[in-house]
């Protein structure tokens, strides 16, 4: 559905979306309860009928969409479940740009990462929908067409990149399965030590700044200036959806605690 933001909708957003203040005339507030209760449902789950919190899945939705529902009310502060496409994809361009199983795409399609690779359209949603299926992504920001690209682009990686994902075992507890499915889909990239982007992780295990911590550089050891990471230690535990705004993962904040 759409939903009255309950200020004006900035020219700039208007651009990307296409929506305007005349078209949410009756539409709900963001903050009313038939909202917020949707999603709180969903992010609650139902005990009674075995149902568990919802896995939220989208492009950039660690970062952003998250961050932004939590603040709304419409998510349970702290970590929630989800799917970010955007990660996947990045930590592939990383690991393993082409395709492992490259005969799992789809019959009749073109698929430029298999001769390309990844990197080449790693810089938006629409470009990974074209490294994957050869057929940009049309209606790019709409609210739908997004949620359709972010989920079949999971799939596709799914699919392509089977053998690096844990596979299930008959009889195995479904719960624990799903987990260790999540923490293989949500690994960081090879080298870092989160997707905060604060650490590195080197060939012989040990942690130094990475490419983020420009104040000290890169490769230094995390010692070497004391009053630097315990300013990152002092950043927000998540994302917090604000562009430019720094935050440091519990994994980095327990590694320069151990300095």
């Amino acid at each position: 559905m759409r939903v009255d933001p309950g200020c004006p909708i900035h020219p700039k957003a208007q651009a990307v979306h296409g929506i305007a203040s005349e078209m949410l005339k009756g539409c709900p507030r963001y903050n009313d309860m038939e909202v917020v209760g949707f999603f709180q449902a969903l992010a609650q789950g139902d005990a009674a009928t075995g149902e568990g919190p919802a896995i939220w899945g989208g492009h950039n939705i660690a970062e952003a969409d998250v961050p932004w529902a939590q603040r709304w009310g419409y998510l349970p502060a702290g970590v929630v479940s989800c799917v970010d496409t955007q990660r996947m994809f990045r930590r592939l361009v990383k690991s393993h740009p082409f395709p492992v199983s490259p005969d799992a795409a789809r019959e009749g399609s073109r698929v430029p990462a298999i001769a390309h690779g990844l990197t080449p359209y790693a810089a938006s949603l629409a470009g990974v929908h074209t490294a994957l299926s050869g057929d940009p992504h049309t209606g790019a920001h709409g609210a739908l067409a997004d949620v359709l690209a972010s989920a079949w682009c999971f799939t596709a990686m799914l699919e392509m990149w089977e053998a690096l994902w844990p596979h299930g075992v008959v009889g195995e507890d479904p719960n624990a399965a799903l987990e260790v499915l999540l923490t293989a889909i949500n690994a960081p990239p090879p080298g870092l030590l989160s997707w905060d982007g604060w650490v590195e992780v080197t060939t012989d295990g040990r942690h130094v700044w990475g490419d983020k911590a420009q104040k000290v550089g890169a490769g230094n050891p995390l010692t070497c200036d004391p009053s630097y990471a315990k300013w990152v230690a002092s950043l927000p535990s998540s994302p917090t959806g604000e562009n430019g705004k720094a935050w440091c993962s519990d994994a980095t904040r327990a590694a320069l605690a151990v300095q």
